[in-house]
Order: C-alpha cells, then sequence, then structure tokens
C-alpha cells in the first residue's frame, strides 16, 4: 500500500520551514537561558546589596526575543491563536472560516510586526538605555524579525492548505507515524 506524497515544492518549503525552526529553537534555547541567568544574577546581586542594573535589562530583553521566538514555533505547530475546545464545538463549515479568519488576523500582525516594527527597531539604534546604555535596537529588532518568522509560517499553512494538506501532517516525523 502506497502512501499519499506531498509535491516536490511543498516537501522543499516545509523543509526550509524546519531548519527555520531549528534555528528558533536553538536562539530561543539560548534566550531562556540567558533570561535566567541573568534573573538569578540580579537576584543574588540585590541580595548582596550590590545591584547590578544592566542584568534586570538583559533578563527583560531575552524575555521579549523568547516570547516572540516562541510564539512562532507554537504559530508554525498550530497551537497558538485559537483554542481548539471551542474551535471544535462548531460545524466543519464554520471551522474553515474561522480558520481563515485567524490566518487573516496573524497576517496583519506579522505585517504590523515586520513594517511599523522595523521603523521601531530603527529608532532604537540611535537610543540607549538609561540605566545600561545598552542600545535599544537589541529588544526591538526582534519584532521584525519574529514577524518575518509569522509571515513565512502562515505562507507555508496557507499553501500546504490550498494543496490539500494539513501542515501537522507534514511536520510530523517518520517515527511519530508520518511522513519525513
Amino acid at each position: 500500500m502506497q502512501t499519499r506524497q506531498p509535491p516536490a515544492f511543498l516537501r522543499s518549503l516545509i523543509a526550509f520551514g524546519d531548519r527555520l525552526q531549528k534555528v528558533q529553537i536553538f536562539f530561543g534555547t539560548f534566550v531562556v537561558v540567558s533570561f535566567f541567568v541573568f534573573v538569578t544574577l540580579d537576584v543574588a546581586a540585590r541580595t548582596l546589596e550590590t545591584p547590578v542594573i544592566w542584568a534586570q535589562e538583559v533578563a527583560v530583553f531575552s524575555y521579549i526575543w523568547a516570547v516572540l521566538t516562541g510564539s512562532g514555533i507554537a504559530l508554525r505547530k498550530g497551537t497558538h491563536f485559537r483554542i481548539d475546545l471551542l474551535l471544535n464545538m462548531f460545524p466543519r463549515g464554520l471551522q474553515n472560516f474561522l480558520n481563515i479568519v485567524a490566518s487573516l488576523l496573524i497576517a496583519v500582525f506579522a505585517w504590523l510586526m515586520i513594517g511599523p516594527g522595523l521603523q521601531f527597531a530603527m529608532m532604537g539604534i540611535k537610543r540607549v538605555s538609561n540605566p545600561s546604555g545598552i542600545p535599544l535596537i537589541y529588544p526591538s529588532i526582534a519584532f521584525p524579525i519574529c514577524g518575518v518568522f509569522f509571515a513565512y509560517y502562515l505562507l507555508e499553512s496557507i499553501v500546504c492548505n490550498a494543496c490539500g494538506w494539513q501542515t501537522a501532517e507534514l511536520l510530523r516525523k517518520p517515527s511519530e507515524g508520518g511522513e519525513a
């Protein structure tokens, strides 16, 4: 029995998305660990009554990156922006309509993160944080960069659906019973 195979261009689209996701997971892990380290440093320094002012800011900047990076991965896996329990209560036609509305809202959000987000980030080139002197480009550039990930994963999902595939089907690895 032969299983259905997605077209080559779709496999390429998913393979590129897999590589993007690996980069996000690597970087996301780094910023989560950084967040933990700098929060711990900040708490320890305050306990010793020698505050390290920049540690709190680096922790906040790491948190911004962690949230946005994780949101992109969640979007790709279909675990973001919807509540399945409520969605599954509706008839299939309404579910499809609500998924289209959600995709449109995600597209608007991605555009806001990329376009105006880039303008906001560029303002951070000349601005620095008062307590530490860290240029504000570092946290603010997360918005347009992660917006690009959002846009790519949304495009990937739309193309998969247009070709009659669910993105989740194509993201499963062979050990989970799906096609690689």
